[in-house]
Parts: structure tokens; sequence; C-alpha cells
């Protein structure tokens, strides 16, 4: 398809409507084309050849069905299909005139693809193609995410950029996280759940990571390189346009894996050759240390039951422990191998990590009154880190041919095993109750 040979002006609209059957997903994508007269050239009107724009939907189409096919998503013609999920709007607009294409994606009013530029080679219409496919196969995911309308694994996103380190907020209607997909920079990125929204927060001359929400969404915590050298800053949610808002916490050492509470943020600093944890308070602006050690220690995560993190030992293996309110620690977790980036679910029952215990870096989950560690990701290649968690669905960064991307999962189905598992222990008990008697 040479797009150079196209004449006249025309405007072709597309809709794809996205219908969820159970945990399959199918995507009906309809072509509709309306031929509109251009302005006069050469003193003759032109008439778009529709044939032109139907061999440019099905090259669309053909890239659809190969990316959904990978990512459980069927995507099919003309479906007439009474239940409607969503809706995707695609206006195409070419102009001989200067051999230029505007293509327009909308959802429910709100744009969420745009691309305007010529086209000067086969290789810019497939670019175009390429990058609305991402774009939408993002939103159906998200689509998915919000409503719980997964089985196993849910890939989150799709562009070929770093996207990683994933962060709910306490409410779970907000998604921080970092990705270069804009500017090469690694920028942070807020997805509102709810309006499906998704908003960059670029500072220029930094890096940042490990993105943090705190407790009431007023304000954004985040690891930076900003002033010379790795710290905690945090920023007001509603001034993410405006540098001037942002402030470090006072520290002198390097500090790092910061995680909110509901008073403050727990992070770890640099001291003496090893790194402690500390708590910096957002009413006083005070920072306290809460743990001293001869060992390295990092991601604390606050919990009902006290504070969990890993400790790096002096032999280099790293284990999940947990400060209590009374200032003991106690061991949660460690293998011969690595355990990493722990979280505790807020009923305290289950706690999640990541470990290399089957030689690929993988999430665990742990039942922590039987103490049964399930396989939570089963991935051939890739490592997988950084899990958020929110009424079950744990979202987290997984490093395919290294490039990480966002994916999803439940839990739910490990409660459900633990559960048969407990019931059927009390049967057993009982029934041996009534025997004794």
């Amino acid at each position: 398809m040479n797009m150079k040979k196209l004449s006249g002006v025309f405007f072709a609209l597309l809709l794809l409507n996205v219908l969820v059957i159970s945990q399959e997903v199918k995507v009906s994508v309809d072509f509709s084309i309306e031929n509109f007269y251009s302005e006069k050239i050469n003193g003759e009107s032109n008439v778009f050849d529709s044939h032109k724009l139907t061999a440019f939907s099905q090259e669309l189409f053909r890239y659809l069905r190969i990316v959904g096919k990978k990512n459980s998503i069927d995507f099919v013609e003309n479906s007439k299909a009474e239940d409607i999920y969503t809706r995707f709007i695609i206006y195409f607009k070419y102009d001989d005139s200067d051999n230029s294409m505007k293509v327009e994606c909308f959802q429910d009013k709100e744009v969420i693809f745009e691309a305007n530029g010529k086209i000067d080679s086969d290789s810019d219409i497939e670019r175009i193609i390429k990058n609305l496919s991402t774009r939408l196969l993002e939103r159906i995911s998200i689509i998915r995410l919000r409503f719980k309308d997964f089985d196993g694994m849910l890939r989150l996103t799709f562009e070929e950029a770093i996207d990683e380190y994933p962060s709910f907020s306490a409410d779970g209607s907000l998604l921080a996280f970092i990705s270069d997909r804009d500017t090469g920079n690694r920028d942070i990125y807020i997805l509102d759940l709810n309006r499906m929204y998704v908003k960059r927060n670029s500072l220029a001359g930094s890096s940042e990571y490990f993105p943090r929400i705190s407790s009431d969404n007023s304000k954004l915590v985040f690891q930076s390189t900003r002033g010379g050298k790795w710290g905690i800053w945090i920023q007001d949610m509603s001034e993410l346009s405006d540098p001037e808002s942002l402030k470090n916490i006072p520290v002198s050492g390097n500090s790092y894996t910061p995680n909110c509470g509901e008073d403050g943020v727990y992070f770890v600093q640099e001291e003496k050759g090893n790194t402690d944890i500390f708590f910096y308070e957002f009413l006083t602006e005070k920072v306290y240390k809460i743990l001293e050690s001869n060992e390295e220690e990092f991601s604390p995560y606050p919990s009902h039951m006290g504070i969990v993190f890993v400790r790096v030992k002096n032999d280099g293996d790293s284990g999940i422990y947990l400060l209590t309110s009374t200032g003991e620690t106690k061991l949660l977790e460690d293998s011969p191998f690595n355990e990493f980036d722990p979280l505790v679910t807020e009923d305290d029952q289950w706690l999640i990590f990541s470990s290399n215990r089957d030689g690929v870096y993988r999430l665990w989950l742990k039942n922590l009154k039987s103490g049964v560690v399930y396989k939570l990701t089963t991935q051939e290649d890739g490592d997988a880190f950084y899990p958020t968690i929110k009424d079950d669905i744990v979202i987290f960064s997984m490093y395919s041919k290294g490039e990480p991307d966002l994916w999803a999962l439940s839990i739910n189905k490990y409660r459900e095993i633990e559960r048969r598992k407990n019931n059927l222990v009390d049967k057993i008990e009982k029934m041996f109750k009534l025997i004794k008697n």
C-alpha cells in the first residue's frame, strides 16, 4: 500500500466495539467509510478511492489480530453483539495536497491517540498502525484490570519502552509507575483507573524511581537523582506541573526505596557503610531512625503487623524480616536464595515477594498462617519484581527480553485453596472428635 498514490481528502470512521464474555475478551472491529469531495486542485474536485482506505483498515485489522492473539484478545470483524462493553472511534484524514495524514482515536469523547504528519513511505503507515494498536491494547487492558475481567496474567503495557515500579494508591483508584515512553527519560506516570486517564509528571534533569502516593492521595513520593545524589522527594499531587513545589527529605546520605504509611514515608539511608530504616513524618517534617543494624536493609513496607523489610546479610544472602511495634525483629522468609520486594496483604494473611529460588526471579505468595508458599508467576524467561497489591490484584514489572512491562494477576484462587484446606482440616478434626467420643 503506497499512500503517495492516494487522491483526494478523506475522512474514515472506525468503530471498535469491545465485548467481554466471562474471561474471554472479544473485540469487534466495524469499518465505516465516508467519502468527501476535497477542495478543488488544479480546477478539479478529487474523490478519495475507498479501496485505499479499505487496504489501510485491513492492514490495521491484521496487525490487531496478531498482537491480540498473543494477549488473549480475539479481534473479529462486524460483530452483531448487542452488549457493547466500550467503543473506540477512530477518525482518519488524508490530504494529498501535502501528502499528510491525521489520525485521532476517541473513547467516550476522550482522545486516547493522535498522530499527524506527512506520509513519505510505507514505514510511516506501519508506525501509525503499530502505535495505534499499542494504545488500543493498553486501553483494553486497563478496562479489564478495572473490572477484574481477566484470568491468569494480564499484560498492561505494550509500548517498546521501560514500564516499571508500579504502585497502587491506598484506595486503589490510582496507579503510579515509571516509564520512558514519551521522552526517553524515566518519568512518573499516574493512571486514574476510574477515569482511565494517564498523567505524566516529567522532571527535567533527573530520573525517578519508586513512585508512591500518600494514603490520602494528596502527595507523590519518589526516589530521584535530583540534587546530585539519591534522595526521596515529595510533591503535591495538585501541583505536579510545577517543579517549584518539589521538596526533598532532609537527610545527609543517599536514600532509597520509599514506601508511604498513613502519616509519612518509610525509607532507607546510607550510614557508615550500611543502610538503616528511617521514617519521615508529613506533619512535623521530622526524620526518625527506626532501625539500626550492622547489615543492609531495603524496601521497608508498613503493615498492621509492623514494618516488613529486606535484610542483606554480610554473606550477600537476602531475606525478609518484620520489625514489630515493640522493636523486635522477626524472620518472615529466608531461603538459600535471595528474596526482595516484600509486601503484605491488608488482612496480614499473605506475604508477596520476588525470589530466584528456581533460577528465575518470580513472584511468590506465602500464607503467613500455614507457611505454605505458592509460585505466582510462571514465565519462561524474564524476571519479575516490584509487586503492588490492592483488593487481591497484584501488579508487577516483568523483564522479558530486557524490556520491562507491567503485568497483573489475582491471588483469589490461592485464598480459595487455603479456605478449602482449612475446611477439610476442620472436618477431619470433627470426625476424630466424634470417633473419640
